[in-house]
């Protein structure tokens, strides 16, 4: 028998208000589950809705439609104080660490802050606890003392990390954390990820668009498009077997490491819909390449087509 979720979204959707008064849905009945020490990545193109999907997971956002449980809470009926209470349990790593960090605090002072707040620990033993945490994100204890200017972009991310395990959180929302970051130290942040869940058993909601970077982090990817998900499996399969238009689109574009290995790039045409605008029927059939009538007025629901792979297209 599988574990519980740590986490499980039920059909969440999030309105915004234009400046002229019109309503645009940016994420749309989205559902899925995050096991314990499980990665569910969350990719697809910039705009469709993935960071929102994961700042509504904290309720950073509130959700327009939907649940979010965590475990057997559901978290949406939560009061602000007792969701500050649960926040201990879930965290999230920003995509600009320098933006995420105060220039006016040590970094000692920004890692202690969630213990006063959580009233964790004492003052006295603060100073020990920050001190390990550095440690354990491959920073020196003296750092605690500079301010996140005298600090690169690698390291910054490092300490952002290191505030998100402090209070051992069961779920962490990585909200595109290596992103703005060198090459050569995606890698490094990718890898202190992957060990931080090996020692705690963390379970990641790790939103990115380098499918790169998914596959090497990964156990389960959702793609998104124009706000939903239209395809959600283990990586293996979607990655080695992808059923939706959209997605093998997106792996298409994917460089290989072995350039006679790499398959046909599919271009799609035209260019992504305003979210203010989505075509009716499947969103994706302005630029799908197998199109039928029937995509055009019928929005496909996810389907299983393989164990624990589910796609949202009439002709997969």
């Amino acid at each position: 028998m599988s574990a519980a979720p740590v986490l499980s979204a039920r059909h969440i959707g999030k309105d915004f208000k234009s400046e002229r008064g019109r309503v645009v849905r940016a994420v749309d009945d989205v559902s899925f589950d995050i096991a314990p020490g499980e990665t569910l990545a969350l990719v697809g193109e910039s705009g469709c809705g993935k960071s929102t999907t994961g700042r509504m997971l904290l309720r950073l956002i509130e959700p327009s439609t939907g649940q979010i449980f965590y475990q057997d809470t559901d978290i949406t009926t939560l009061s602000a104080g007792h969701m500050r209470a649960m926040r201990r349990h879930m965290q999230m790593v920003f995509q600009d660490p320098m933006g995420s960090l105060s220039p006016r605090r040590t970094i000692g002072q920004t890692l202690t802050e969630p213990f006063e707040v959580h009233g964790v620990a004492k003052a006295a033993d603060c100073r020990d606890r920050v001190a390990a945490l550095l440690h354990q994100v491959g920073l020196s204890p003296e750092h605690a003392d500079r301010y996140p200017r005298e600090f690169s972009g690698g390291q910054r991310q490092r300490i952002g990390i290191a505030r998100a395990i402090a209070l051992n959180p069961k779920l962490i929302v990585a909200d595109e954390p290596v992103s703005a970051l060198d090459v050569s130290v995606q890698a490094q942040i990718v890898n202190l990820l992957q060990d931080l869940q090996e020692q705690t058993r963390v379970s990641y909601l790790f939103i990115a668009h380098d499918l790169a970077v998914v596959r090497h982090i990964a156990d389960r990817v959702a793609v998104m498009y124009l706000g939903r998900i239209v395809e959600i499996g283990g990586k293996h399969q979607v990655y080695n077997t992808p059923r939706h238009p959209y997605t093998k689109a997106l792996l298409s574009a994917v460089l290989e490491p072995e350039p006679e290995h790499t398959a046909s790039r599919i271009i799609l045409r035209g260019d992504v819909p305003s979210p203010s605008a989505v075509p009716s029927g499947c969103a994706f059939h302005t630029r799908c390449p197998i199109a039928e009538a029937r995509c055009r007025v019928e929005r496909p629901e996810l389907r299983e087509m393989d164990k624990g792979q589910e796609i949202a297209c009439h002709l997969a």
